[in-house]
């Protein structure tokens, strides 16, 4: 594994001094395809190990790759700070591989439980008191977060449609409300730009109308209870969908009033897909028995596998699914 790269024309990386989860992180970023450089090991081998939870014993090694453990463990010595070098000292000298491994699991884990924690606490993001002002400086912490994780994460990137949901469930009034009015029509960058016109806008206009949602007074309606005038659109006193034996003008009225009535009754994206995404993202599982646990995660996969079927684009993630059910 030759480099054709000039290592002697390039600066080495910075010293870490540092082991919070930050510093280690944008050091071994920049660390890795150094050592690739140095013809030790490829930046997925040293993925590989720092993926592994069991410790790499330099006997168990091909020979080939002991003297590069050996070289790797000089590099290290050299690239860390004080600080850092206290977590390689238990690691036996020269075993270099299990050095990473061990700085980088603890440094800066990227995986398993940690992962699951970081994924819960933007789920759960809190938002503030509130205020509009409150909920500005928190969004603002929250999309640190966020690109923080997608940065660790980058196989597991937190979707668009989780974001907006989180974002619009912590928002306050009225901007909560504009919000789910756009959910459909803008991505989340998009929904983002939106809010900081909204603030942006407050500070002049504090006391902003909102604007009502489009066929607000059928707000109660559901699949299951639909009022009786959107029902008189569509149907006859027998309950057959109207159409055969009309004039063409009729028929198509009568075909636009459907569409509306699906649209309003049994809608599959926009602010419904939010709310249908916010309901199994807060999913309640229970008074906290095992058996009444098992009964609603039953219903929670219900609820999911319809989710999944009305949003094959925009499917819920594995880890997202594992972070709410645990």
């Amino acid at each position: 594994m030759e480099s054709n790269v000039n290592v002697k024309a390039l600066a080495h990386p910075s010293k870490l001094e540092s082991v919070s989860r930050d510093a280690c992180s944008s050091w071994a970023f920049g660390t890795r395809p150094y050592i690739q450089m140095l013809g030790l090991f490829t930046i997925q081998q040293l993925r590989k190990v720092e993926a592994s939870a069991n410790p790499i014993q330099q006997s168990d090694l091909q020979s080939s790759f002991r003297q590069k453990s050996e070289d790797l463990w000089c590099v290290l010595v050299n690239l860390l700070g004080e600080s850092p070098r206290k977590y390689i000292r238990r690691v036996p000298e020269g075993n270099g591989i299990e050095a990473w491994r061990v700085l980088l699991r603890r440094c800066c884990p990227e995986g398993g439980s940690a992962q699951s924690g970081h994924l819960s606490q933007l789920l759960n993001w809190s938002f503030g008191d509130g205020s509009l002002a409150q909920f500005g400086q928190r969004l603002v912490d929250f999309e640190v977060a966020r690109d923080r994780y997608d940065r660790h994460h980058e196989l597991e990137e937190i979707g668009g449609d989780v974001c907006k949901t989180v974002v619009i469930g912590g928002a306050p009034e009225p901007l909560k409300t504009q919000l789910r009015l756009l959910t459909g029509s803008h991505s989340y960058p998009a929904l983002l730009e939106k809010i900081e016109e909204f603030l942006a806008a407050s500070d002049a206009w504090p006391d902003a109308a909102v604007v009502p949602p489009a066929y607000s007074h059928y707000e109660a309606a559901s699949r299951d209870n639909l009022p009786s005038d959107l029902v008189s659109m569509v149907t006859d006193t027998k309950g057959k969908r109207k159409g055969k034996g009309m004039s063409k003008s009729k028929a198509q009225k009568a075909k636009g009033k459907w569409r509306v009535l699906l649209r309003r009754c049994c809608p599959e994206g926009g602010s419904a897909q939010s709310g249908h995404l916010s309901q199994l993202l807060n999913w309640s599982f229970g008074d906290g028995r095992l058996a009444q646990f098992g009964h609603r995660l039953v219903d929670f996969e219900v609820a999911r596998d319809r989710y999944d079927r009305h949003h094959e684009l925009e499917e819920i993630g594995g880890d997202v699914c594992k972070t709410v059910v645990i």
